[in-house]
């Protein structure tokens, strides 16, 4: 495994397995743990996030749950709140 696809690997890890199952995550969340456009398409190529929308993955494997679904929105709308700080 290159060098790259080792810190590839790790920084999915690292935005992936901090969230509960069943929750989906964003683009702008996945964006705070250094993961670009490019790298989340990658991930999707690989299979490694499943898109569940416009913006949105989650684990692939994982399904969305109602609770995942909530935290999800939750935590997008603190990102927004935070960015309007600035």
């Amino acid at each position: 495994m290159s060098n790259n696809a080792l810190h590839s690997s790790e920084i999915l890890k690292k935005a992936l397995f901090s969230l509960p199952q069943g929750m989906a995550v964003s683009s702008s969340h996945l964006k705070g743990f250094g993961v670009s456009r490019q790298l989340t398409h990658h991930y999707v190529q690989k299979g490694w996030l499943t898109q569940l929308g416009s913006g949105y993955y989650f684990r692939a494997g994982d399904k969305l749950t109602k609770t995942g679904a909530v935290a999800s929105l939750t935590t997008e709308y603190a990102i927004s709140l935070m960015q309007n700080k600035r």
